[in-house]
């Protein structure tokens, strides 16, 4: 593996960049469902991975920071005679196996599981100083991600394109008795992102969590 990077620091920002390359020989494989719902371990010739990752950190002012990240994840199986067997229901988009069993099909070139081709995130931070020398808080944090492929075959049915969730966070915070007490939303925008799947005999998918809000207090001694 190869990575290289630079870092960068001024007077109000922080900044990260980082490019990155690697190989993985005899990478283990486990395969999951299909048309017999069995588990297998399987090796594939090679894995190769490569990208950039950057972050960046901002001070607009003493009480408002603004940070966000972006990564770019290429990922590729390398086994020209890997072949699996995709769920009975799913609609394959990897071209047939005519050695194999009746509906395998060839992964070479396919990207590897749950790795989205790209991730990026957003974060803002405002205090507001009181007289008394507390604050008050707003904190909201924004995560997204591109394509995504559930499985180690490619299917109409289990790749999702790009998913976002938010949150936010506002509340008092003492800093004199080290207390604080606040207001929390998670998935405020109530979002349904598929997070995985099941592809034996049904077309199965679950989700993230639905919109949530609550109170949090925390203490410090």
């Amino acid at each position: 593996s190869y990575e290289i990077g630079y870092k960068a620091l001024w007077d109000r920002a922080r900044f990260n960049l980082a490019a990155f390359y690697y190989v993985v020989d005899d990478m283990q494989l486990v395969i999951i469902g299909g048309a017999a719902n069995i588990t297998q371990l399987a090796n594939a010739d090679e894995g190769v991975g490569y990208g950039v990752e950057m972050e960046l950190d901002y001070a607009v002012s003493e009480n408002l920071i603004l940070s966000g990240g972006f990564g770019y994840n290429k990922t590729e199986i390398n086994d020209s005679t890997l072949s699996v067997s995709p769920g009975p229901l799913t609609t394959p988009l990897d071209p047939l196996d005519p050695a194999g069993a009746p509906g395998d099909v060839f992964i070479d070139g396919n990207p590897f599981q749950h790795a989205p081709e790209w991730t990026a995130n957003f974060e803002i931070d405002y205090t507001y100083p009181l007289a008394s020398g507390n604050e008050l808080y707003l904190f909201s944090d924004w995560k997204f991600k591109g394509e995504t492929n559930d499985f180690l075959y490619e299917t109409i049915e289990f790749v999702t394109d790009t998913q976002f969730e938010g949150g936010l966070r506002l509340g008092y915070r003492n800093v004199d008795k080290n207390y604080s007490i606040g207001l929390f939303g998670r998935n405020i925008t109530d979002e349904d992102n598929a997070i995985g799947g099941i592809d034996f005999a049904n077309n199965l998918g679950y989700v993230n969590e639905p919109r949530m809000y609550g109170v949090e207090a925390s203490y410090s001694f």
